[in-house]
């Protein structure tokens, strides 16, 4: 289950391209065909491996495209890239067209004259063509176009997704297109060659990553702001670089070069100027060492840091040199470009990344996670990312864009390899003769006791285990009779989406009746009928909610990891408690013990889901209801197994049984109730507190009405009766509490009651809506609107609440903006009062949370959007 999903971009090169050699038609056909150009490369079929091993754990493709830079001159050439599905040990470097043929797919048609080279239907799973038609000739701009492949014949994007989701579920992280086309008279392959050594085609994905994996921050700089991002320095030094600022798709280019294309539209990060009026390369030029750091960020050992470059390749910066000494002043060409990890505290490097290779027309999606990242952050401390540039010469220049931030969870691991019990407590032990006295730490390198020797560790050398294990004189005390025994962890939290696993070896005994423990207590002494296993308990009550024992057949020789997460733990936890692990063992006979390691609690982050599948409001309310004769009067739950009213029955829920909807949704006469006019309906959730890297997520059917009025509506009030058409609408609207505002609305995007709709909002939409310290929100939806498609429902709420913002202190945070028309945009984060270089009149500005405005004959500035 995804809790609060977030939504990441991810571009990957083709890291291993090849030409089955077979293809050349001398090797197909022996001589070449009289009608066939030398050297007889005529069709060409060139396989792509892209290494998508970096992807976040648990992410699911969302949307995809392949793409590839248009560089020789062409006059309308298609060509197409098809999706292969090719065995795991598919390697280029090996490729030969005997075994392109044998196990990729490859079937060439016999025909001399015109040799054509096409794919195995079995091997194909989607199919998209480009058609390559770029007039200039190689060098003659800084950036070529780059085409994107349209799904062709009965293909369709969503098939791609699928395909691609199929393919990466073989968990290999691999996946291979195979591309088909032309070569020119001189031999060159279209789309593939390029000057410079520029990278080959290019996925570019939107993944979905649990929330599981904790809050998700992205920048992707689409405000045309540098979105809270500061320049801790500028260069003054002539005919360079002053800083670095927004570049915007829709900028005019300075001089001679057009500046590259975004990852994603409209804008990047860039060196500015880019390059000067009279075609003078600023980007290159010499300059002060620049730096641009990001906002305050928290992240854990399993968070991720993701983001995309674009310019040269210098990722050698020395880290030891720059903490001892500090960046150098000014730029030299053994200077870094990339992104360094700051810790706060301290203000240490910790990591750098910079691009692996120069180009400018294909960008590098760089993510750390997973070891590499582990090895760099822990606890509770703060961050920063720095992009530094203190390099000129050639390739002296690079942008980024997409920076993402998966800040991860807390995770705790007890694997008692330091020979200690890490915290855990033994709350009940044994005195009964011959039997178990506590469950404690075992050194399975031990020379035995008796005649058993120990088990093998999960993780050597130690685990959780009976002792005595045995009796000297050989007697298997393990098993014999004793009083319950009982051992703790320590303390902690655990969200929904959170996961709790152990590793268990040893006997089956899953009998823990909780009512009836929780009612009276565990037994006394152990019995043949016990339990032996883990139990999780809340600590505020005492209640044992889950037990979980070891689940395959009893035996020493192998270990069981049992996981609880998903469904099975989001009906037991809630936020603002705490819990415990218990290890219980109340059974003796046979295989009436177990060993423990490796106990992991990922804590995940706090949230909500409301499915409605107990088939009432999980706690809503409605604010409004109806009284409008012939249409629905409130909105309620609607059943798959309700019986149906009148002729229609309302669309299946988005998980079964149940959704929200308008009531009646049909009158017994036959009478569309769901369409009439009525009195404004609002269903409100629960009161939650939302911080900016939060997440939002709901899916919808019905009427696409999104023509919400902010201004109006927060100024006057929803209107008191249902619209056939214009301001009408139907939807969600985030709610601040404190003054009643909405902050966002969100509908489906075209009208239909076959297939639901997701709707996700994340830090992009949050940012500047909602302010960094939190606000106390609800989910309101509304349906204001009748006549065609005058009715919605919804189904799946889902809510990642976020966690609070680092303080940036007192002093602002500023970026300043050229907008249109002349004007300026100051946004800034922050208390500020005093500005020296600005005089006149100041009035409240309509868009501004901040009350500064000053006009002239020439300019507005503006103060707007600030963050508290």
């Amino acid at each position: 289950m995804f809790l609060g999903g977030q939504e990441v971009k991810i571009a990957v090169e083709a890291n291993q391209v090849a030409v089955a050699d077979g293809l050349y038609v001398d090797d197909v056909f022996g001589a070449l065909g009289e009608n066939q150009s030398i050297p007889g490369l005529q069709d060409l079929l060139i396989y792509l491996a892209f290494d998508l091993t970096t992807l976040p754990e648990g992410a699911v493709v969302v949307s995809a495209e392949v793409n590839v830079f248009d560089w020789n001159p062409v006059d309308a050439e298609v060509v197409a890239m098809t999706f292969v599905d090719v065995p795991a040990d598919f390697d280029p470097e090996t490729l030969t067209y005997e075994l392109a043929e044998a196990s990729y797919g490859a079937a060439p048609i016999s025909d001399p004259e015109n040799p054509v080279v096409g794919l195995q239907p079995a091997v194909v799973r989607w199919t998209g063509s480009a058609l390559m038609d770029n007039t200039d000739p190689p060098g003659a701009a800084t950036v070529g176009s780059r085409r994107t492949f349209e799904a062709s014949g009965t293909y369709s994007d969503e098939d791609l997704v699928a395909a691609l989701n199929a393919d990466l579920s073989e968990g290999d992280g691999k996946v291979t297109f195979a591309y088909h086309g032309h070569s020119l008279a001189d031999n060159s392959l279209i789309g593939i060659n390029y000057p410079d050594a520029e990278a080959g085609p290019t996925l570019q994905l939107t993944v979905a990553v649990p929330s599981g994996a904790g809050p998700t921050t992205t920048y992707n700089f689409d405000t045309r702001t540098l979105e809270g991002w500061g320049n801790l320095t500028a260069s003054s030094l002539p005919n360079g670089p002053s800083g670095h600022g927004v570049i915007s798709e829709d900028d005019p280019a300075v001089g001679n070069s057009v500046p590259p294309l975004p990852q994603s539209s409209p804008s990047f990060i860039g060196p500015v100027p880019f390059e000067a009026e009279d075609g003078g390369n600023t980007r290159d030029g010499s300059h002060e060492t620049l730096v641009l750091r990001s906002p305050e960020f928290r992240i854990y050992p399993n968070g991720a840091l993701s983001f995309s470059l674009i310019g040269g390749s210098h990722p050698d910066l020395d880290l030891a040199e720059v903490n001892r000494n500090g960046l150098p002043a000014q730029s030299s060409g053994a200077g870094a470009i990339g992104f360094a990890l700051r810790r706060v505290s301290d203000g240490e490097y910790l990591g750098f990344w910079g691009r692996s290779e120069d180009g400018g027309t294909s960008w590098e999606t760089i993510t750390v996670e997973g070891p590499e990242l582990a090895e760099l952050v822990a606890g509770e401390e703060c961050y920063t990312l720095d992009f530094i540039d203190s390099y000129h010469g050639a390739w002296a220049w690079a942008g980024f864009d997409d920076v993402v931030i998966r800040e991860g969870v807390p995770t705790v691991s007890y694997d008692f390899e330091d020979g200690t019990l890490q915290g855990w407590t033994s709350v009940q032990t044994s005195t009964t003769a011959d039997g178990p006295t506590e469950y404690a730490v075992i050194d399975t390198t031990a020379e035995p006791v008796g005649n058993s020797a120990y088990p093998v560790a999960n993780s050597a050398p130690y685990v959780l285990g009976p002792v005595p294990f045995e009796a000297e004189s050989g007697d298997n005390t393990r098993d014999r009779a004793h009083a319950t025994l009982l051992l703790r962890s320590p303390e902690f939290a655990l969200h929904g989406n959170g996961a709790i696993s152990f590793a268990v070896l040893g006997g089956t005994k899953p009998a823990l009746d909780l009512a009836e423990v929780n009612a009276n207590g565990l037994p006394a002494s152990s019995s043949p009928d016990g339990a032996l296993g883990v139990a999780l308990r809340r600590v505020s009550d005492g209640r044992y909610l889950g037990f979980w024992s070891r689940t395959i057949e009893e035996g020493s020789q192998f270990w069981e990891t049992v996981t609880v997460e998903g469904d099975e733990l989001t009906g037991l936890v809630e936020d603002g408690e705490l819990y415990t692990l218990d290890l219980i063992d109340s059974n003796h006979g046979s295989w009436a013990w177990a060993c423990y390691d490796n106990v992991t609690i990922s804590q995940g982050s706090p949230g909500a889901a409301f499915d409605f599948d107990d088939r009432t409001l999980q706690g809503w309310v409605n604010v409004t209801n109806s009284a409008t004769a012939n249409g629905p009067t409130h909105l309620g739950i609607l059943s798959n197994d309700d019986p149906n009213v009148g002729n229609s029955v309302p669309p299946f829920a988005n998980s079964a049984p149940s959704f929200v909807g308008p009531l009646p949704f049909e009158a017994e006469d036959n009478t569309n109730t769901r369409d009439q006019a009525h009195e404004t309906l609002i269903l409100r959730s629960p009161e939650f507190t939302l911080y900016p890297n939060g997440a939002l997520s709901f899916s919808l059917i019905g009427g696409a009405h999104g023509e919400f009025n902010f201004d109006e509506i927060n100024a006057n009030g929803l209107p008191a009766n249902s619209i056939p058409d214009g301001d009408g609408v139907i939807g969600f609207g985030l709610r601040r509490v404190s003054d009643g505002s909405y902050l966002t609305f969100n509908s489906r995007t075209e009208s239909g009651g076959d297939f639901w709709e997701v709707v996700s909002l994340d830090s992009v939409d949050l940012r500047g809506k909602v302010a960094s310290g939190g606000e106390v929100v609800t989910l309101d939806f509304i349906d204001s609107r009748h006549g065609g498609w005058g009715w919605g429902g919804f189904d799946d709420v889902s809510i990642s609440y976020g966690t609070a913002l680092p303080s940036k202190g007192e002093e602002p945070f500023i970026d300043v903006v050229q907008g249109e028309n002349g004007e300026i945009e100051v946004y800034f984060e922050g208390t500020l009062q005093v500005s020296e270089d600005l005089s006149g009149t100041w009035t409240t500005l309509t868009d501004a949370t901040s009350p500064y405005t000053l006009s002239s004959s020439e300019s507005t500035v503006r103060f707007a959007r600030a963050v508290k």
